[in-house]
C-alpha cells in the first residue's frame, strides 16, 4: 500500500491530523495578527489525500497567479509548507507590513523592493514557525521549519516544483489545508496554508497520533 493511499488513513487518523492542524492554525493566526496589526482568523482545516494533479485546484487552478512562500520541514516528520496568496491579497498584506508603499500587487521577486521581499519572507517565517510549534506539541514530534523561499508564478508551476521531489512516484499527496482571512474584511485578504507531509516519514507521524489515542 502506498503511503498516501487514502485507504491507509482511518477517519480517526484524519481527525487527529485535523486537530493538530487546528492547534497550529490558531497559533499562527495569533502570531500573524501581532505582526500585521490586522485581525486575522484561520478557518478549520481539511485533511485529505488528493491525486497530485488536483492539488493546484486548491489554489484556483493550474494557471492561477499566486504569490507563494514555501519551505521544507525537517526533524522527526519531513514535508513542505506552502503559503499561497493571490497577488492582490499579497499586496494588501504588504500594505499592512510596509506603510507608504505604492498600492497594488507585488512585482516578480527579481524586481520586488528588498523591504517587500523581507516582509513576505518574514511572514513565511512567523507563520510556519508558529504553526509547526503547535503541531509539534500536539503530535509530540520535533518538526523544524527551514528558511522560506518566495515565488510569484502560476499555481501549477509552484505545486509541481514542490511535489516532484517529495512524492517520488506516488500518485497522491496528503494535504492539510487551512485558510487565513481578515476577520470582518471583504474577503480580499486571504491565504491558503498547505502542509504536505513527506510519504517516507508520514508513518511516524501517524504512529505518534495513534499512540495519543491509546
Amino acid at each position: 500500500m502506498k503511503p498516501t493511499d487514502p485507504s491507509r488513513f482511518t477517519p480517526e487518523d484524519l481527525e487527529s491530523l485535523r486537530e493538530a492542524s487546528v492547534a497550529g492554525a490558531q497559533h499562527a493566526g495569533q502570531a500573524m495578527s501581532q505582526l500585521t496589526g490586522l485581525a486575522l482568523r484561520f478557518s478549520v482545516p481539511t485533511v485529505r489525500a488528493l491525486p497530485i494533479d488536483d492539488v493546484p485546484a486548491l489554489l484556483g487552478g493550474d494557471e492561477a497567479p499566486v504569490v507563494a512562500l514555501y519551505l521544507p520541514i525537517y526533524g522527526d516528520g519531513r514535508g513542505n509548507i506552502l503559503i499561497a496568496m493571490t497577488p492582490d491579497a499579497a499586496g494588501r498584506l504588504l500594505d499592512a507590513l510596509c506603510p507608504g508603499r505604492p498600492p497594488g500587487p507585488p512585482a516578480a521577486p527579481d524586481r520586488m523592493p528588498p523591504l517587500e521581499q523581507s516582509g513576505l519572507l518574514e511572514t513565511g517565517n512567523i507563520l510556519a514557525a508558529a504553526y509547526l510549534t503547535a503541531v509539534s506539541r500536539h503530535v509530540r514530534l520535533n518538526l523544524i521549519p527551514s528558511l522560506p523561499h518566495l515565488a510569484v508564478d502560476m499555481a501549477g508551476s509552484v505545486v509541481d516544483y514542490l511535489l516532484v521531489e517529495m512524492t517520488r512516484g506516488q500518485d497522491a499527496a496528503l494535504v492539510i489545508d487551512t485558510q487565513l482571512m481578515q476577520a470582518g474584511g471583504d474577503g480580499r485578504l486571504s491565504a491558503r496554508l498547505l502542509m504536505l507531509p513527506d510519504p517516507d516519514t508520514l508513518p511516524e507521524v501517524l504512529a505518534a497520533l495513534r499512540s495519543r489515542r491509546v
